[in-house]
C-alpha cells in the first residue's frame, strides 16, 4: 500500500490513520499547497467553477455539486488542490474519482482533472495525480483508469512519460463534439483509454519519482502529435480536424493490432514533432499488457 506521506505529501493530522487522513500539504516550486478530500456540498460547488475555467464545460456537461454527493460513497474522492495568495485561500484544482469493479478488478475511474490556468506552472497536475494514486491504494483499487485526448502532447507527457500509465483502445468522438467547445474547439471527441496499474513496478517507481528502469522494449513505433493542438485550435479548425483525422488513422489500426502506448517523445529537432512512442509487449492471461 502506498500513501500519501510516502510520495511527500504531509497530512495536517499525522495522529490519524492514513485510511482516515483528509488533508495533507506539499511545498511545490516554493509556493505552498494544500490538499484535501472533499465531503461536503459547499465543497463541491467550488469545483464547478475548475470544471467551468479549466476545460470549458458548460451546464450539460458539467458535474454538478449534487452529483459529487455521491463519489465518496462508491469508495472514491473529489480531490483538490489550493493555494492562498494572500487574500486567502483559492481552490486551483480539482480532481475527480468514481470507485467501481469491473473484470474482477477493483478500479477507480478518474472522471475529471483540471488545474486553474494560473496555476500550471507549479506542476499541480501531476501532485493531484500522485495523490489520486495513493488514496485509491489505501482504498484497495488495484487501478486507476481515464481516458485523455491523443492530440495535447502535455497531457501525454504527463500520463505516459511521468505517470508511465499505458493505453491500448482507442475510442472516436467519445462525447461527441460540442463538450468543451471553447477548450476543445468543437473538434470530435476521440479518445484513448488510459490504464495505469497501482501494483505495478514501473508505476509505483514512477510515484516515487524514480527514474525509469532499463528494460528491452523491442520494436517501436512513433506517432506524430502536435506540439500545441490550442495554438492550431485558435488559428485554423480545418487544421485541428485535420491532425484529429490523421492521428486517428494511426493510432487506430496499431492499437487494434496489439501496440500499446507506453511513453512520449517531446518535440527534438532531429526527430521532429511531439510522438507518442507504441511497443508491442507480451501479455497476461486476461490480456493486459506485461510492461515490468
Amino acid at each position: 500500500m502506498i500513501t500519501p506521506a510516502h510520495l511527500g505529501f504531509m497530512p495536517l493530522d499525522a495522529a490519524t490513520p492514513p485510511e482516515q487522513q483528509a488533508a495533507w500539504e506539499m511545498a511545490l516550486r516554493g509556493r505552498r499547497v494544500g490538499f484535501r478530500s472533499l465531503k461536503t456540498l459547499e465543497e463541491f460547488t467550488l469545483v464547478e467553477r475548475i470544471e467551468r475555467e479549466a476545460l470549458g464545460f458548460d451546464d450539460v456537461d458539467l458535474l454538478s455539486a449534487s452529483a459529487l454527493l455521491t463519489v465518496p460513497e462508491t469508495g472514491g474522492a473529489v480531490l483538490a488542490a489550493f493555494l492562498d495568495d494572500g487574500d486567502g485561500e483559492r481552490m486551483i484544482a480539482a480532481g475527480i474519482g468514481w470507485g467501481g469493479f469491473v473484470d474482477g478488478r477493483a478500479r477507480l475511474i478518474s472522471d475529471f482533472l483540471g488545474v486553474d490556468r494560473t496555476a500550471r506552472s507549479l506542476g499541480i497536475g501531476a501532485a493531484m495525480k500522485r495523490l489520486q494514486a495513493a488514496t485509491a491504494s489505501i482504498a484497495g483499487f488495484e487501478e486507476i483508469v481515464w481516458t485523455v485526448d491523443p492530440l495535447r502532447a502535455a497531457n501525454a507527457r504527463l500520463n505516459f512519460g511521468k505517470l508511465r500509465a499505458f493505453a491500448d483502445h482507442y475510442e472516436r468522438n467519445r462525447y461527441g463534439e460540442t463538450m468543451g467547445q471553447s477548450h476543445y474547439g468543437g473538434l470530435p471527441s476521440d479518445r484513448l483509454h488510459v490504464t495505469w496499474p497501482l501494483t505495478s513496478k514501473r508505476v509505483i517507481a514512477a510515484l516515487r519519482q524514480e527514474p525509469p528502469r532499463p528494460r528491452e522494449r523491442g520494436e517501436t513505433r512513433r506517432v506524430a502529435i502536435p506540439d500545441d493542438i490550442d495554438a492550431i485550435i485558435a488559428g485554423s479548425k480545418a487544421a485541428a480536424l485535420a491532425w484529429r483525422l490523421r492521428v486517428r488513422e494511426e493510432l487506430e489500426p496499431l492499437l487494434e493490432d496489439g501496440w500499446v502506448i507506453t511513453d512520449f517523445a517531446p518535440a527534438h529537432h532531429d526527430e521532429g514533432a511531439s510522438a507518442l512512442l507504441l511497443e508491442r509487449p507480451e501479455r497476461d492471461g486476461r490480456g493486459h499488457p506485461l510492461l515490468d
